[in-house]
């Protein structure tokens, strides 16, 4: 299991805490803690890619909200490409 490499061998290979991360930020961190999911490989990694595009998209939307370029544009009344 993932678990007992990663103690075992005090975090040496980085791509296992990159994975563990995933499972972290998408809210599935209870497979990793029980290294089991009720469900095919396929469920499983279209599950994470949903997720991870979601979440991508909420950040690039942020960040285009919050732009300074869509600030401006707004502030002078039309908008890009027009």
């Amino acid at each position: 299991m993932l678990t007992r490499v990663l103690v075992t061998l005090d975090h040496k290979y980085k791509w296992i805490d990159c994975i563990k991360k995933i499972f972290d930020d998408t809210g599935l961190s209870y497979i990793w803690q029980g290294q089991y999911y009720h469900g095919s490989k396929t469920m499983l990694l279209n599950k994470l890619d949903n997720i991870l595009k979601s979440q991508f998209v909420q950040s690039w939307n942020t960040d285009v909200e919050n732009s300074r370029r869509v600030a401006a544009y707004s502030r002078i009344g039309r908008t890009p490409g027009a």
